[in-house]
């Protein structure tokens, strides 16, 4: 079965939407994911994420849990960004290698992106959805999995170096389904941002 085998599935989250982060700020956040199928279980994640371009961002992550340890890094590109009426659309491709007892595996996951802002009096929200396909390898032994992913960021107007998520992933082929909450903390950032580019949220000083 899959626990089994291919231990690599048990933390595949997205995390976030099509917002890139602004260029001259760095962001760091903490992760916990729920597994809600095959048993149940737990892992945490820590992560940093920045911009590369105005269009491009990456993101290093590094965690435990059920999953003895995983390292990993992912790039996310979004060619069309959210503005006016338009959803921002693209692809984030992530690699990350781990431990599992004996176990040593590595998984590359593909997943089309997409999202819409929808601002209100007190929170902005940026729901996402993400059809996604991996692979995965250990000992010789190669898999592919897929998940549906749905979710959330929520960043409240009277906090506003904070970026919050929520996150439902459903399994469609060899995986698992989860929840996962996050919370990123903006250091550094850019004072100013532009809609028109993509970066949706802006920083007072």
């Amino acid at each position: 079965i899959l626990c089994s085998t291919f231990p690599a599935y048990a933390f595949q989250t997205l995390g976030e939407s099509g917002d890139v982060t602004p260029m001259d700020t760095l962001k760091i956040g903490f992760e916990p994911q729920l597994r809600i199928s095959d048993g149940g279980a737990a892992n945490f994640t820590l992560f940093l994420d920045a911009a590369i371009k105005e269009d491009l961002s990456w993101r290093g992550q590094i965690g435990t849990g059920e999953t003895d340890l995983y390292v990993g890094g992912s790039i996310k590109w979004i060619p069309i960004p959210d503005f006016e009426k338009q959803p921002a659309l693209g692809l984030r491709t992530d690699v990350t290698f781990g431990r599992e007892m004996d176990e040593t595996f590595w998984a590359l996951r593909l997943a089309p992106l997409i999202s819409k802002r929808v601002d209100s009096d007190f929170i902005l929200f940026t729901p996402y959805l993400s059809p996604t396909l991996g692979y995965a390898g250990t000992k010789g032994k190669l898999d592919t999995f897929s998940q549906l992913i749905i979710g959330s960021e929520i960043r409240p107007h009277d906090m506003d170096r904070f970026v919050f998520d929520v996150e439902l992933g459903s399994n469609l082929t060899k995986s698992f389904s989860y929840i996962s909450f996050n919370v990123t903390y903006l250091l550094e950032p850019n004072a100013a941002s532009s809609t028109s580019k993509g970066q949706s949220f802006q920083i007072k000083d």
